[in-house]
């Protein structure tokens, strides 16, 4: 499973395949019509519920309809856990257009001669 590199994720799973996920317009309209936000589709994932694993794999790399019965056994055989964290880069990003939020996104460098921490 590789870390994500500009909010895509790829990740391997054992007798059904290597999937592209792409954090896209279409995927965050799906996560939204199932799950109401982002966040709440990574509650479902840390709750360890296999079938919102299957769904974000499955609709993030393109797929239409429901994942297959397959795909879903084999993530549960392989322990969703183990895809928590790309997943859920990938979900954050959709709430970022599509990119890696960054972990100092949110920092706020001091006014030019404001007295910081040093």
């Amino acid at each position: 499973m590789a870390l994500p590199q500009d909010g895509r994720v790829t990740v391997d799973i054992e007798g059904v395949g290597s999937f592209d996920l792409v954090p896209s317009l279409k995927l965050a309209r799906a996560v939204v019509a199932r799950f109401g936000d982002p966040f709440k589709a990574i509650d479902a994932l840390r709750a360890t519920d296999p079938d919102a694993y299957a769904f974000v794999v499955h609709t993030a790399s393109g797929g239409t309809g429901k994942p297959t019965e397959k795909m879903t056994e084999a993530l549960f055989a392989a322990g969703v856990i183990n895809y928590l964290n790309p997943l859920t880069m990938l979900l954050l990003s959709l709430a970022n257009g599509g990119k890696l939020v960054s972990a100092d996104a949110d920092a706020e460098e001091p006014a030019e001669g404001s007295p910081g921490n040093g």
